[in-house]
Order: structure tokens, then C-alpha cells, then sequence
């Protein structure tokens, strides 16, 4: 089982879901822990050389571990009725690959969707005081009354020092197409409609990109889906208002349409690239190894810049870089976020030096990009390694976060054996005299050397 990548990854998967979920995202040396064991595996995966399937009864397990932190949740916001929702979408989603019958497997999937929606809808507590929540809704009710959505304020949550924590009035701190995706939503009276939404264009997306190489991986399409439902994670990500659902969609549309549709793969890339700045991450394995996707992001970001430059103009560049950027890099250290920094403080009551973090980040993105990728679970692999090292190593990291690796992870499940692209002339590096140097590129054994 440990010698398969896609046994490894699994556990990876299982690893940082459990990270996020036990402490609801704050620091907890259990869910430190788990986070660096989730990329230690999320290594030894990327080195694997066996590529077969995980087998059924992995699955299982992952379904049922993962389907029960739900319950994590439950204690966490003290409903309950949450409780037999969380066990109804373990079991049902893990059963749901079990079974041979097809009319069963429906009712599984079926019954998994609907826990999920109740769980969604059961604590919804809707308007709640929230400061992500109280942003966009003041950005979206801005935009749809004609005005501009930077020009708006909150109350964000910031810590002073360890246990010192207050309040800073700060603009709204998202790129533009935030607002304006919540914005349909704003008119029923909560934005986070949207993210909803969002979460199911996402999951619609995973299972498209499942079943492009259902051909030669039968079974997949039935494992992702069963997988992408019973996360935990999407109910909180909903009720909380978190944008990065927003950005994974349009990744996860890019990733789906590329193949066959590459002028809407282009637009659902560009619809990620105006959500948030940290998506950019996911992009660097695929930036690096393929010149079709180098073209296709840079399409992207021209898309992405158009939409964003009325709001640059109306803004004026400089109070544009502050709302988005320069408020992020000016606020301290957050004690009670999931990073390496704070369980450096909680071990030794000082933090980590300021070079630590980029040495660190630099050498770990070192030996996972200098290995040419097999297949597309291979760099998406890598991108949510480089995530998840990116966010330990961070200022601040918080549930949110990680929300973007975990869901990386789903993806190279779902792209296992597809290849990573149709042309392998196109798999190549942005610059010919790196593939002429010295510089240690690694060879995979299942694909063409460089």
C-alpha cells in the first residue's frame, strides 16, 4: 500500500484535512504535526515509482476517516444535529464505492449529497457578524449600488501580540472579482450564496476532470465524487464565507476545459486570478514545465488585469496595493495561526529568524520542481506540496488556507493518468539553457527525460 503514490496521497489528503479540522484552523500542536506529516508524505508520494491503483478498501478508509472529522464541526460550533449528518456522509459516501450495484451507488451518492446540503443548511446563521462575511458584503452591496467596492470598510480581527488581540478598521482586502462574483448573491440578501455555489461548480468541475480518464482508470469518477462530497471542509468554507472556494473553481475549470475547450479554460483561469492572490502558488509547477499553460496563463492574466483595472483606476494604484497587499505585509505575526513560526513561539517563546522561511520555502520548491512531472496528478501533487510548505512557512495561515491544498490533492486524484499534457512537445521548461546546464533536473521514470 506505501508504495503506491496514490495510496500516499490519499494519506496526505487524510493528513491535512485532519490538520485543518481538528482545531478549526487555529494552532494546535497535533494539527501542526499533522500538517508536516501531511507533506512529508506528500514527498515520499512525488518519489513513488508505483502508479497502480490505491484499491477499494483504501478508499474506504479515507472516505470514513475523512466523512468523520465532520464531526470535529459539530463540537466545534455545538450543533448537535450536525453529529448524524457527519456520520451519514461518511458512511454513505464510503459505501457508495463498496457496493457493485449501480441503482445502489446512485442512492449512496444521492443520500451523501443531501447530508451535505443539511449540513450547509442547518447552520447557516444567516448575516452572521463575521469580518470575511461583513467585507464582501459591503464590497458587493457597493458595486450593485454603483460605487466602489475599495471604498468600503470593515472591522478585521488583528493581534498585537501573543493574547493581544483587537480590531483594525481596514478596506475591503480582495481582488475585484470577489465583489463582483457575490454580487448576484448580495441581491438575496447573503453573499455567501455564492460561495455556495461556487463549492458546486467546483465539485461539478473535479468530477468532469474524474471522468476524462475514466477510459483507462475505471472506477474514478465514482471514488472522486464519493471523495469530493464528503469533505467537511466545504460546509465550513460555506458558512464562514471564505473566497478561496472562488479561486478553486475557476482552477479547477481550467483544469477540466483545458483539453477540449481552451478558450473557456483560459476564462475560468482569468475568473481565479481576480479572487485572490495565493491561488498563484497552485500555477508554478505547471508554469514551469509547460509552455502551453505559461500561454495560457499569460492570456489569463491579461483577462484578469482588464476586469481588475477600473477598480485600479477608480482606486488609485497605490491605496489598490495596500487594500490587497500592503495591509497583509504590515500586520504582525498571528499567535494563534497553524505555522511553523507559532510553533516555534509555543516551543521556545521566540520566533523563528526572518530568513528561515524563505531558505526553507526555496529549498523545498528546489527539490519538487526539479522533477519532470509523470502525469497531472504528479504536478498537482507538487503545487499542493508547495502550498502547504508555503503556508507553514507563512505569516499567518488559517483554515482557509489549507482549504486550497487539501482541495489540490482531490484534483491529482482526480487526474490520475491523464496526461499532464496531450502534446509532449509541450512539456517543456521556459528557459533552453536550463535544459542544457547542470542544473540537477531529476528524470521520472515514466516520462520522457529532458
Amino acid at each position: 500500500m506505501l508504495q503506491s503514490r496514490e495510496s500516499l496521497l490519499l494519506l496526505a489528503l487524510t493528513a491535512l484535512t485532519a490538520g485543518t479540522m481538528l482545531h478549526f484552523g487555529d494552532y494546535d500542536a497535533v494539527s501542526f504535526v499533522l500538517l508536516v506529516t501531511g507533506c512529508g508524505v506528500m514527498a515520499f508520494a512525488l518519489r513513488a515509482e508505483e502508479l497502480t491503483d490505491a484499491g477499494t478498501g483504501t478508499w474506504v478508509l479515507v472516505l470514513l476517516g475523512i466523512g468523520a472529522l465532520g464531526l470535529c464541526y459539530a463540537r466545534f460550533v455545538g450543533l448537535p444535529l450536525l453529529v448524524p449528518l457527519s456520520l451519514l456522509l461518511a458512511a454513505t459516501g464510503a459505501a457508495a464505492i463498496a457496493v457493485k450495484q449501480r441503482r445502489t451507488r446512485l442512492l449512496l451518492l444521492t443520500l451523501s449529497g443531501v447530508a451535505l446540503a443539511a449540513m450547509i443548511a442547518m447552520f447557516w446563521t444567516w448575516g452572521a457578524p463575521l469580518d470575511v462575511f461583513s467585507s464582501v458584503q459591503s464590497a458587493s452591496s457597493a458595486l450593485l449600488a454603483g460605487h466602489n467596492p475599495y471604498s468600503t470598510t470593515f472591522a478585521a480581527t488583528v493581534m498585537y501580540g501573543p493574547g493581544i488581540i483587537g480590531t483594525q478598521i481596514i478596506h475591503f482586502q480582495y481582488l475585484p472579482g470577489v465583489a463582483i462574483l457575490a454580487a448576484p448573491a448580495r441581491l438575496l440578501g447573503d453573499s455567501r450564496i455564492s460561495g455556495a455555489v461556487a463549492a458546486a461548480v467546483l465539485f461539478v468541475f473535479t468530477v468532469g476532470l474524474a471522468r476524462q480518464g475514466e477510459a483507462t482508470q475505471s472506477g474514478r469518477t465514482l471514488r472522486v465524487t464519493a471523495l469530493a462530497l464528503v469533505l467537511p471542509v466545504t460546509a465550513t468554507m460555506t458558512h464562514y464565507g471564505w473566497v478561496d472556494v472562488y479561486a478553486m473553481a475557476g482552477f479547477a475549470g481550467w483544469l477540466a476545459l483545458r483539453r477540449d475547450h481552451r478558450h473557456w479554460a483560459v476564462v475560468a483561469l482569468a475568473t481565479a486570478l481576480t479572487i485572490k492572490p495565493t491561488i498563484l502558488i497552485a500555477l508554478v509547477p505547471m508554469f514551469l514545465w509547460s509552455s502551453r499553460a505559461r500561454r495560457e496563463m499569460v492570456a489569463s492574466g491579461v483577462i484578469a488585469g482588464a476586469v481588475m483595472l477600473p477598480f485600479i483606476l477608480a482606486t488609485g494604484f497605490g491605496s489598490f496595493y495596500q487594500d490587497v497587499i500592503g495591509i497583509q505585509s504590515q500586520l504582525g505575526v498571528r499567535y494563534d495561526s497553524l505555522t511553523a513560526n507559532v510553533a516555534w513561539f509555543n516551543l521556545t517563546g521566540s520566533l523563528l529568524p526572518a530568513w528561515f522561511g524563505p531558505a526553507l520555502g526555496a529549498a523545498i520548491a528546489i527539490a519538487v520542481l526539479r522533477r519532470r512531472p509523470s502525469d497531472l496528478s504528479d504536478v498537482l501533487a507538487a503545487a499542493a506540496l508547495l502550498a502547504t510548505a508555503a503556508f507553514l512557512l507563512s505569516k499567518w495561515a488559517f483554515f482557509n488556507y489549507y482549504y486550497v491544498p487539501i482541495w489540490l490533492l482531490i484534483l491529482a486524484a482526480a487526474g490520475r493518468g491523464l496526461p499532464f499534457e496531450v502534446r509532449a512537445a509541450d512539456v517543456v521548461l521556459p528557459w533552453f539553457g536550463l535544459q542544457r546546464s547542470r542544473f540537477a533536473l531529476r528524470r521520472s521514470r515514466s516520462a520522457p527525460a529532458v
